[in-house]
């Protein structure tokens, strides 16, 4: 998560180089060559993340009136496999692999969202993206994906709140009928940005699934800035 200027990020058709990390493209495989330094904590994380791709070509889907942020599907049944010598850790599972492309900062045009993406036991992937927008009100997408490429949207369920953090945010997931959602564990806690695995259900299965939250209302008070280094060194060079 550091922040480089842009003499140290290059690229070309099937490399991205960012400092002293590589993202390759190998036939159908992501591989990142993974070799940075954590932050606040400062340790040595050094090893190869691949992300083995199908057969679905990417999907794009403007998030505001402008169509100045683009959300897109890269590979949303994919696999995924970690094996790292700094720390020496290796596992692999399940992943999703999308983008987020703007014009402009998020901030100026979103107050928050809601992410969250879960594999169902029939093969299918199912993601569910709800925005507060600045201009034009809330906008709710519900899709599926299945392993050979098909894809199909869905009626986006009733919203959920989770409990609230510690850091005092309030986030929400979808969930349908009067199923009952429970955040497992937490990956990120932070003032504006919240990462959980979250038990829920979608399209009539019980499933867990990866959720996320992020406050751009929170994320622009100058407290939450002065935190930003913290967490995201820069180094401009």
């Amino acid at each position: 998560m550091t922040e480089r200027g842009r003499a140290a990020v290059t690229r070309d058709a099937t490399q991205r180089v960012i400092g002293p990390s590589v993202l390759e493209w190998i036939g159908g495989t992501l591989r990142l060559h993974l070799d940075e330094v954590s932050a606040p904590l400062p340790f040595r994380i050094r090893g190869t993340i691949d992300v083995e791709t199908g057969p679905h070509p990417s999907q794009r889907r403007t998030l505001d009136a402008q169509a100045r942020h683009r959300w897109g599907v890269i590979e949303p049944c994919a696999r995924i496999a970690v094996d790292l010598d700094a720390p020496k850790l290796a596992w692999s599972a399940s992943a999703c692999l999308d983008t987020n492309r703007g014009d402009v900062p998020l901030e100026r045009d979103f107050m928050r969202w809601n992410w969250s993406r879960a594999h169902l036991a029939d093969g299918r992937t199912a993601v569910v993206y709800d925005l507060q927008r600045r201009h034009g009100g809330p906008l709710s997408i519900a899709d599926w994906f299945d392993a050979d490429g098909g894809s199909g949207t869905s009626e986006a369920p009733l919203i959920a709140k989770l409990p609230a953090t510690h850091w005092g945010l309030r986030a929400s997931t979808r969930l349908e009928a009067s199923v009952a959602s429970t955040v497992e564990q937490s990956f990120e806690d932070g003032p504006s940005y919240l990462r959980s695995v979250v038990s829920t259900n979608r399209l009539g299965q019980p499933v867990t699934g990866v959720h996320e939250h992020l406050s751009l209302e929170r994320f622009e008070r100058r407290w939450v800035r002065a935190l930003l280094p913290f967490r995201m060194p820069r180094q401009i060079f």
